[in-house]
């Protein structure tokens, strides 16, 4: 099975740009994955039509199931036209060219790194559950040193973001498109404009994800701390709680008393 299909089972859903896995867990599986940074909905939809006429549309049971399911993740329903795609003449559509469409379906994409491996998406989210973002937050406000850290990786992930993004590509964007563009050379992890004092920390999840592919980003790093500190003691209580099952188990299997015989009385 290829990265991308297992990463399709992981998260529920087709991955969005995706380009390749970024980390493995210990068993070999996907772990966090890189991402385009400007998606083409239109462009996509454009080369699922191609695909499903080199197919043959529905030529097969099975070719059919697999476009239908296609359609319906792309949002369409089936028979709808795909993104992008010219319906009847250009007069019903006010002569829009196909790369009118394509600016339209274009959205940018910040963060790259992504958390795929749903144990770790689980006990990163129950972080944020316990207000975690809040106190991850406050403690880089207090510490300088982890500022100017996060600061670092904050540029740097930005010029990671760039350089996924073709030269060409970029330039058009930046014309075009000048917001897309300041989110996707500017912002930092996660798409935040500013410092965290300012615009917040947002996702734990996607610090968490640059950390493991990169190293560098401090509240990715407390996220790893506090990750393997609750697993100790998650190791702990399951350790006492089998404890406490055992001394259960040995009461109920140990013999009572003897029962004493009746006295006999007789002469």
């Amino acid at each position: 099975m290829r990265d991308e299909e297992i990463v399709e089972r992981q998260i529920g859903r087709k991955p969005r740009g995706f380009l390749r896995v970024a980390t493995r867990c210990p068993l070999g599986f996907p772990e966090t994955i890189v991402t385009r940074p400007i998606i083409d909905e239109a462009r996509r939809g454009e080369e699922q039509e191609r695909e499903t006429q080199r197919r043959g549309a529905y030529g097969s049971e099975t070719q059919g199931r697999e476009t239908l399911g296609r359609e319906m993740h792309s949002g369409e329903t089936p028979g709808s036209e795909a993104p992008g795609r010219e319906t009847g003449d250009r007069e019903s559509v006010g002569h829009e060219s196909g790369a009118d469409r394509r600016q339209e379906g274009i959205e940018p994409f910040p963060t790259v790194f992504w958390l795929t491996c749903p144990g770790a998406v689980r006990a990163v989210s129950e972080l944020e559950a316990q207000g975690y973002v809040r106190t991850l937050q406050d403690r880089l406000a207090g510490d300088p040193r982890a500022m100017k850290a996060y600061l670092d990786a904050a540029r740097s992930y930005a010029g990671f973001r760039m350089s996924l993004l073709p030269a060409e590509e970029a330039a058009q964007l930046a014309i075009e498109r000048p917001g897309h563009y300041e989110v996707v050379a500017e912002s930092g992890v996660g798409g935040v404009l500013g410092q965290p004092g300012e615009a917040g920390i947002k996702c734990l999840h996607a610090h968490y994800a640059d950390y493991l592919a990169r190293g560098t980003n401090p509240v990715g790093r407390w996220v790893r701390e506090l990750l393997v500190e609750k697993a100790a003691a998650n190791r702990v209580r399951g350790r006492e709680l089998e404890r406490q099952r055992g001394l259960e188990r040995r009461r109920a299997q140990k013999p009572r008393g003897k029962k004493r015989r009746p006295r006999d009385t007789r002469a």
